[in-house]
């Protein structure tokens, strides 16, 4: 009986292979998929959310298991599949928002702080606060960057004759970033950020995200019950943005983000909300890609070579440079999606199958350095122009403008010497930091 069964079952399955273009003989549900073991009730693989080495423990489970998509369990009866498979990736993010959305926990946190914009939204309103972000952002004259990368440089000068020569790279990259995205976008008064404001609100802003995530990964949501001092820093920093928005449509003077913002329709919560996504995207990130940029061009013997150029020469390979450290050290290297509705992949693992997710399924979408063995994702090349993927940050051309102005600066006028090369792994905290990596500047005679 049991053998019959199983013919007609073969039979079966047969025929829909024939009509249906995915292989139901290597189609494989993602509950059935290896799991990394060890993970104990109730915590489960949750117990790895928020350490600072989590995207390297995702690559240890990938190699563990020889295979790219790991499945992986949650408290509370929730599911999960961590997907290192580039095609899968690309493929999940060119279905969302309609058949994926990001954590849901994401967009409950961030509604939590009226800051509900770009980052964390979804459906229309997310398609509609990214093309606000994106149009905001488009043109801005990189000259306007220039003065702000002389200050970075006068800084640095008056340090050195200061006697303080060696620098936190990300501390000094998150200062120069702010006032870049506080002037440059938000035209706030320069020489108001420089009395005493500017290293406060850099500071203030580079413990969001690290704080967002401390809750997102939370199994029990703690500040509910103890301040973490997120709510705190974002009423600042919404206030900041509450007052400039307000003096600008008051004196009725032109700027670009605002004006994309209010042909939306957007009220002032809606405004502020992606002006925050906005803030904190354009200096955080930015900062980590400096400073990751940055150490690898000095350690791989980048600096003469770049000396020598100038114009667009030097522009085109600086980024290939930057773009190569993104690759090898990507500062966002994981999406926290969930689906919408049961889904079956057209691209396959590297198992050949096809997987098969299930309504409301979490996702870990890692970017990082896994088993791609065509792009060498491990390798550091200073030759290789590497592409930036098929869903770009909206602010990446005028954030590769401020990189390479910097930057370009600080080789011109110093000698930069690494006196501790930070933690080459990096640190994850929702973007993944060099840490301690410390440089020294000398004045170029």
């Amino acid at each position: 009986m049991n053998r019959l069964y199983l013919l007609h079952l073969y039979i079966v399955l047969l025929i829909l292979n024939v009509f249906s273009p995915i292989s139901y003989s290597l189609l494989i549900d993602a509950v059935s998929l290896p799991s990394p073991s060890g993970y104990r009730f109730p915590i489960y693989h949750a117990s790895e959310l928020g350490k600072p080495k989590f995207h390297k423990k995702i690559e240890e489970w990938v190699v563990e298991l020889e295979t790219d998509v790991v499945y992986v369990k949650f408290p509370i009866f929730k599911h999960g599949i961590v997907i290192a498979n580039g095609d899968i990736i690309d493929e999940v993010l060119k279905a969302r928002p309609e058949k994926f959305r990001r954590s849901s926990k994401i967009e409950v946190i961030f509604s939590e702080l009226n800051i509900n914009g770009a980052f964390s939204s979804e459906g229309d309103d997310w398609r509609s606060n990214r093309r606000v972000i994106t149009e905001g952002v488009k043109g801005i004259d990189s000259k306007l960057i220039e003065p702000i990368s002389q200050r970075l440089v006068d800084f640095i000068s008056q340090s050195i004759d200061q006697d303080q020569d060696e620098f936190l790279l990300p501390e000094l990259f998150n200062r120069y970033t702010t006032e870049v995205v506080s002037v440059v976008v938000f035209d706030f008064d320069p020489m108001y950020l420089q009395l005493g404001t500017l290293p406060d609100l850099s500071e203030k802003l580079l413990r969001i995200l690290p704080l967002a995530n401390k809750r997102i990964s939370s199994v029990i949501p703690t500040h509910k019950i103890f301040s973490d001092g997120l709510s705190e820093i974002v009423l600042e920093v919404n206030g900041l943005l509450r007052n400039k928005i307000r003096s600008l449509r008051q004196l009725d003077e032109n700027n670009k983000f605002l004006e994309r913002c209010i042909k939306q329709e957007m009220d002032e919560s809606h405004i502020i909300a992606n002006a925050f996504t906005l803030f904190v995207a354009a200096q955080d990130t930015t900062a980590l890609t400096m400073s990751w940029g940055l150490k690898y061009i000095l350690e791989y013997g980048c600096l003469d070579n770049l000396r020598l150029l100038s114009g667009e020469d030097f522009k085109q390979q600086f980024d290939r440079l930057i773009l190569e450290s993104m690759k090898k050290n990507p500062v966002a290297p994981i999406i926290y999606l969930e689906a919408n509705e049961k889904y079956t992949t057209e691209a396959k693992n590297d198992n050949g199958q096809n997987i098969t997710i299930d309504k409301g399924m979490q996702l870990i979408l890692y970017t990082g350095n896994c088993k791609d063995k065509k792009m060498k994702s491990s390798k550091f090349n200073k030759h290789r122009n590497f592409g930036g993927g098929m869903r770009i940050c909206p602010g990446m051309n005028i954030a590769m403008d401020e990189i390479c102005i910097g930057l370009k600066q600080l080789i011109t006028h110093f000698n930069i010497e690494v006196i501790n090369p930070g933690d080459e792994e990096g640190i994850f905290d929702f973007l993944v930091s060099p840490g301690d990596l410390r440089v020294k500047f000398s004045k170029i005679p």
